[in-house]
C-alpha cells in the first residue's frame, strides 16, 4: 500500500435487501446501496463460497471518485455489513474501479489512479491487501483475470504516451506482496496507436481485446492470442469495422473441442451512444464467427463502453450484460433468456456467474433513479436446470476429468419429457468404440436425468487420457443427446 492512503471499514447502509422477483428463469434479487453522496456500479465477481463481491466508486464531497467494496452473500444479503472503503488522499488522490476478479476467496480490481494503472487486493477477510501502481499504464488498467492453471493474475491497460502501445501485465500474488513477473507492450502489425480493454485466459491461452487506429480514419477491434509460455502472439486479428470500435469485453474457457472465445464489441459513436454487439470468435485466428447486435449504450465519456461478458464456470453458458439488458446464450450461440433490469434508471457495466448447476447471474448496475445522488446496484437472475436444458438435450459439468485428482467427476444432465421413462448414459472414444454405460438418475424436478461419474470402467480402472463422447438415450429423450468431453492427466497445456 503506497503511503498516505488510508483504509477503513465501514457499516453498510442498505437501501433494500434481496427480494424474490418471479421471472421466466426463476427468480431474481436486488441489492441497492444508499450512501449520501454519489456512487456508481463498476464490477462484480463471485468468490469460492458463492458470496458476491460488488466494486463501484463513490464520489465524497469534493466530488472525488473512490473505490467502493461490498461483500454480499449469494442471495445479496449482507453478512456483517461488510463494505470496504479506501478513502484517497483528501481531494487529490482517488481510484476509478474498471474490474475485479476472484481467485478463491481473494479478490482483484484494478482501474485508473489519477492517470495511472492500479491493482488491488482485497483478503479472504475482506480486509484491503497490497496495493500496486502502474505508472506508465497513463490510460489506467481496465480489465484482469486470473489464471486458471497456477493462479497469476493478468491485467491489461493502455498509455497515452508517444507511440500509444496497448500493456500487458503478469502478477504473482505473495500474500502480504505482490511481485510483477511479467509486463510487454504491443502494437498491431506496426500501427503505433493500439489500447487494450479486455483480458480472458485459459488453460491453453492468454487473449487480449482492444482497439488499433487504421489510418486515416478508423479504430478497429484487435484480438491477440498468446498461447502459454509464449511471448510473442501466436495470432492477431483486426477487424475490418467502417466506423470506430473496440473490443472492450472477453470471455474465454477451455473445453474438449478447443478454446471457445466470446467478446463484447461497441462501436459507431465513442460518445455517448454506441451499438453493442456480442461476438463468438475462432479459436485458429480470432476471425468472428457469429455476430449479434443486442442493442445501444450510452455513457458520456470517450472510449468508456461499460457492460461485459462472462461465462459460466463449467457449463456453456455465456452472457452480456450492458446497455439496456443482459442476454444469455449457449455455446452454439443459440439465445437461452433475455432480461432487462427492475428499474428503467440504470446503467449497466458488469456480469458474473456464479458456479452452480442451478445458477445465478449477478449484474452491477449504476441506479440513476436515486433521489438526489446515484447508487452502486446489483441484481442477480436466478437460473434452473430445465430452463438451460430446454435449449441443450445434454450437458457435461465439467467437461474435463483430471485422472489425477481422486475426486473428479463429471456431472452429465439430459432433458427428458418425463419422470418415468428410462435414460442411459453411454460413452464411446471418438472412434465410435463403446467404452461403458449408466443409468441416468431422475433429478429433483423430474424434467432431468443426471449421473455423477469419476471415470469408472465395469473392471473397476479409469479411463485413460483422451476425447470422448457422451451419449444419453432412452424412452424419456425426444431425441438422441451427444456432447463430448476430454479425459487428461492434469491441466492440458
Amino acid at each position: 500500500m503506497s503511503a498516505g492512503r488510508v483504509l477503513t471499514v465501514l457499516l453498510l447502509l442498505a437501501a433494500g435487501s434481496a427480494r424474490a422477483v418471479p421471472k421466466p428463469a426463476g427468480g431474481a434479487g436486488r441489492f441497492t446501496t444508499n450512501f449520501g453522496f454519489m456512487s456508481n456500479g463498476r464490477a462484480v465477481t463471485v468468490r469460492g463460497d458463492g458470496s458476491v463481491v460488488l466494486v463501484g466508486n463513490i464520489q465524497t464531497g469534493c466530488k472525488a471518485p473512490d473505490l467502493a467494496v461490498l461483500i454480499l452473500d449469494r442471495n445479496l444479503n449482507v453478512p456483517g455489513g461488510a463494505l470496504v472503503f479506501e478513502s484517497g488522499n483528501g481531494c487529490a488522490n482517488f481510484d476509478t474501479p474498471r474490474a475485479a476478479a476472484a481467485h478463491g476467496q481473494d479478490v482483484y480490481i484494478v482501474g485508473d489512479a489519477m492517470g495511472q494503472g492500479f491493482i488491488q487486493k482485497i483478503h479472504a477477510s475482506g480486509t484491503p491487501g497490497w496495493y500496486r501502481f502502474e505508472p506508465l499504464a497513463t490510460e489506467g488498467l481496465y480489465d484482469v483475470a486470473v489464471d486458471p492453471v497456477d493462479g497469476t493474475i493478468w491485467a491489461v491497460g493502455g498509455s497515452s504516451a508517444p507511440g500509444n502501445p496497448g500493456r500487458l501485465y503478469q502478477y504473482r500474488d505473495d500474500g502480504n506482496n505482490v511481485a510483477l513477473i511479467y509486463s510487454n507492450t504491443y502494437f498491431w502489425s506496426g500501427v503505433l496507436e493500439t489500447h487494450f480493454y479486455a483480458v480472458a485466459v485459459t488453460d491453453k491461452a492468454v487473449y487480449v481485446g482492444g482497439r488499433a487506429w487504421e489510418a486515416p480514419t478508423f479504430n478497429r477491434t484487435v484480438l491477440m492470442k498468446l498461447a502459454r509460455g509464449n511471448t510473442m502472439p501466436e495470432w492477431t486479428f483486426h477487424g475490418s469495422e467502417s466506423q470506430d470500435t473496440a473490443v472492450w469485453s472477453l470471455a474465454a474457457r477451455s473445453t474438449a473441442d478447443g478454446d471457445v472465445i466470446f467478446s463484447e464489441i461497441a462501436g459507431g459513436a465513442v460518445t455517448p451512444n454506441y451499438n453493442i454487439a456480442f461476438a463468438r470468435h475462432s479459436a485458429a485466428d480470432g476471425s468472428i464467427l457469429t455476430k449479434v447486435v443486442v442493442g445501444t449504450g450510452n455513457n458520456p465519456t470517450a472510449w468508456d463502453f461499460l457492460g461485459s461478458v462472462a461465462v459460466h464456470p463449467t457449463l456453456p453458458v455465456v452472457g452480456l450484460a450492458a446497455g439496456t439488458g443482459a442476454w444469455f446464450y449457449n455455446f452454439a450461440m443459440g439465445g437461452l433468456y433475455s432480461w432487462t433490469p427492475s428499474s428503467g434508471n440504470t446503467r449497466i457495466d458488469a456480469i458474473a456467474f456464479n458456479a452452480d448447476f442451478n445458477f445465478n447471474a449477478y449484474v452491477a448496475e449504476t441506479n440513476d433513479g436515486g433521489v438526489p445522488y446515484d447508487r452502486i446496484q446489483v441484481e442477480s437472475i436466478a437460473f434452473t436446470n430445465e430452463s438451460i436444458l430446454g435449449k441443450t438435450k445434454l450437458i457435461a459439468a465439467p467437461n474435463r476429468l483430471d485422472l489425477t485428482s481422486s475426486t473428479s467427476t463429471i456431472l452429465f444432465f439430459a432433458a427428458v419429457k418425463d419422470q418415468v421413462s428410462e435414460v442411459t448414459l453411454k460413452i464411446f472414444d471418438m472412434a465410435g468404440r463403446f467404452v461403458v454405460s449408466m443409468p441416468m438418475s431422475a433429478g429433483s424436478s423430474g424434467k432431468t436425468r443426471d449421473v455423477r461419474w469419476a471415470g469408472t470402467l465395469d473392471n473397476g480402472e479409469r479411463l485413460a487420457p483422451g476425447s470422448y463422447l457422451a451419449v444419453a438415450e432412452g424412452a424419456g429423450m425426444d431425441e438422441t443427446a451427444r456432447i463430448p468431453f476430454l479425459v487428461t492427466r492434469g491441466t492440458p497445456k
